[in-house]
This record gives C-alpha cells, structure tokens and sequence, in this order.
C-alpha cells in the first residue's frame, strides 16, 4: 500500500482487486437475498392479498426499522473502532453488550406501540402477531452485534455465507405454509422470526471462535459515544427509504401499502447495488483504504449499474407484475419507474455517505440525511392525493437531496476536514 503526500492512502492493484471482489461477492450474495424477497413477496401477494397483506408489509418494515435502530449505531461504531481487525471487533462487541441489551429493550417498548396501532389487537391471533413483530428487536440487536466483527475484519465470505441464513428459511416458510393453505399473517411473521432464530444459533456458533485483542481503558465508552453521534447522524438515512411506506401504513388503507410495497420490493434490486457497495467501502474506508479517484469510480460504476438495471426493469413493469403478482397489484406500475429513479440516485448517496461515516465526520453526514427527510417529508403532503404515486415523488426528491448535500459534504471533507487514519492490518477469509 502506498501513501502520498497529502495523507490519503491509495490502493495498491493487489487491493483494488480484492476489493472488486469483495464487492462482486457481497453484491451477488445481497442479489439473493433480494431474490428470496421478491419469491417471499410474491407468495404472500398470492396468498394474503392487497389489505392483509398491506399490514404484514406494515409490521415488518416498522420491526425492520426499530429493529436497525435500536443498536444506537453500536455495530457500525465497533466497525469504526476496530480499524480492520476482527480480533478487535470481537472484543469490542463483548464490551458494548450491556449497552445494546438496555438499547434493545427501549425499541421493544417503541415497536411494541407501533404494532398495537397497527393491528389493533382483539383477539389470540392478534395480540400473537403483536408479540411476533416486537420479538424482532432483540433478535435483530443480538444478531447485528454477532455478525459486525466479520464485516469489520473484511471476513466478506463468512458475513455473506451466515447473512443468507435467514431470507432463506422465510422464503422457504413461506412457500410451505401457502401450499398447505396456512399462510397468514401470523404464520408468515413466524416464518420470519424462525429464520432469524437459525442465524443467531450459527452467529453463536461462530462467535466461539473468534480471537479476542486487549482493549485500553476508555474504548468501551468511546465505541458507545460514537455510536450515539452515529446513530443521530443515520437515522434519517435508516428511516428515509422506508419513510414513504411508514407513512402510507400508518396513514393510508392497508391494501394501498400493499401495493405500494409490490413496486419498492422491486425497486429495492437497484438499492441492493447502494447496500453492497456501502457494506463493502466503509470497512474498508474505515480501515485507511482510502483515495478520491476510488470514491468517484465506486459513485460513478454503481449508479451506472443502477441506471441499467432500472432501465430494464421499467420497460417489462406491468407484465412482470401481473405474471408474479397478479392483477390485483397492477397499480405498483405507475410509481414504480420513479422509485427506479430514486433506487439509482439513492446508490450514489450509499457511496458517498461511506466516505463521510468512515472520516469520523457525522455532524455533514447527518445533515445530508436529514436534509433529504425533510425533503420527503415535506413533498408527502404535497403529493398525498396521488397516493401510491406521491409517495414516490417525495422519496425521489428526498433522495435527490441527500445526494447532492453529501456531494458537497464529501468535497468540504476531502479538502479541508480530518484525513482517514493510517490502515492496520487486515483478517481475511
């Protein structure tokens, strides 16, 4: 690896090599993934229908997002912190554990609200539906934790192989309960929650092996301390995808979310781009494997990936939809092409907001992110009468603002802001 003279670090062939290649892996294993969700959104479009299905979509996306949150940034503080050692990740993981069980049960409290409004529980189903959705939170806190010393020491093939664990087991659920004519809400969210239980038994598995480093006094709360800055500066990135769907579920009939969620699952093939390449740059931006020509070429490569893929996806929209998901959801055509369009600018904002967690300097990354919030939050009542189609405008526009402060946030950074620490070494696979 080799160093200039302002600071920056560039990559040597060898490691721009292994990095295409961490990239290609991570974005072929999020491709399945994506895949098992389309196969799982299309059983349970088949099988629920618009309304019910509409409030599944609700349940899970609100325990997704809870879920995600209420770690306080923790997993990608201990990414931070390692500075690309897993032996560090472990430990650190083991020192921040009190503090995301005390985290993990506040989101329970918040998700447990969140779903009684939802389903407006009434009876045994119900109230087991509830508890179902609320069972995600720490689940989600233990396995997020188990999982990050990987993606931390750049392990991709272990994180990629154990991640698959469980859209794996929900598709699979969820295929047996349709035919055997037992799929229903509550039996999909159990379908889901027993694949996340099968990752933590191999995450637990796992975290027997790993080495552990010496921690110097005051890391812990270091790790804390920034994941609490991080969490601040990523929760609009983690809601503002979402925002359209939380907003439609809790303020629209179920069956309008239903068909909604139809285009974003689709859409989500081209966010899958944005999601591997950030899974991969901030480790390694975080590690010290840093220069502006890879930033530009990663912005550049995955947004026009995205525009490819958005491009072909677009011109079969309607008859893709009624062969998966039959007529009943025609109506995702309409806002799906914007969401497209959102998809690939969202891609770019991925790799840019990598760079910018990776230095350290969250106040610019938050503010690009709330920027684009507000901005969708903002068009949403604007565009309310058009329903499935203005929530789609409003997440176009927040994503077009996210990108552009965080263009201008990453150019101030590069200039005159804090350089990305020296790389230490490095676990593979």
């Amino acid at each position: 690896m080799l160093s200039n003279g302002s600071g920056r670090v560039k990559l040597t062939r060898l490691t721009r090599s292994s990095a295409a290649r961490a990239v290609a892996g991570t974005g072929a294993v999020n491709m399945l993934s994506m895949l098992l969700g389309i196969v799982s959104g299309v059983i349970t479009a088949r099988g629920l229908g618009p309304e019910d299905r509409g409030v599944l979509i609700s349940l899970l996306v609100w325990s997704a997002t809870v879920g995600s949150l209420s770690l306080t940034g923790i997993d990608e503080a201990v990414i931070f912190h390692a500075g690309g050692s897993s032996s560090r990740a472990w430990a650190l993981r083991s020192a921040v554990a009190r503090d995301a069980a005390v985290q993990s049960a506040l989101g329970c409290l918040v998700l447990l609200g969140s779903a009684c409004y939802i389903v407006r529980p009434h009876g045994v189903a119900t109230w087991l539906s509830v508890v179902a959705t609320t069972a995600v939170v720490p689940l989600n806190t233990f396995t997020l934790l188990s999982i990050v010393p990987l993606r931390a020491g750049q392990r991709m093939k272990a994180w990629n192989s154990v991640r698959l664990t469980q859209p794996v087991v929900y598709a699979f659920g969820a295929a047996v309960l349709w035919a055997a004519g037992q799929l229903t809400i509550l039996s999909a969210l159990a379908a889901n929650l027993i694949g996340g239980l099968l990752l933590s038994v191999f995450l637990v598995a796992l975290a027997r092996r790993g080495g552990r480093a010496r921690l110097a006094p005051g890391e812990r709360r270091a790790t804390t301390s920034y994941g609490r800055r991080l969490v601040l500066a990523t929760l609009p990135q983690r809601i503002g995808p979402r925002l359209d769907q939380l907003l439609l579920g809790l303020l629209f009939a179920p069956a309008v979310l239903g068909v909604y969620s139809v285009a974003t699952s689709i859409a989500a093939v081209v966010l899958m781009i944005g999601t591997s390449l950030d899974q991969v740059l901030f480790p390694r931006f975080s590690a010290g494997h840093f220069s502006r020509p890879d930033l530009a070429n990663a912005v550049v490569a995955g947004m026009g990936a995205g525009l490819a893929v958005s491009l072909a996806m677009a011109a079969m929209a309607r008859p893709m939809i009624e062969l998966l998901y039959g007529r009943d959801f025609l109506g995702a055509a309409e806002p799906l092409t914007i969401l497209l369009l959102a998809a690939v600018v969202r891609v770019g904002a991925n790799c840019l907001g990598a760079a910018l967690k990776a230095s350290g300097t969250l106040r610019a990354y938050a503010w690009a992110q709330i920027a684009g919030v507000l901005t969708l939050a903002g068009v949403f009542p604007l565009a309310v009468g058009l329903g499935g189609v203005g929530a789609a405008i409003a997440s176009l526009a927040g994503a077009l603002v996210t990108f552009l402060v965080s263009w201008g946030a990453v150019a101030t950074i590069q200039s005159t802001g804090p350089a990305l620490r020296a790389p230490v070494e490095t676990d593979y696979v």
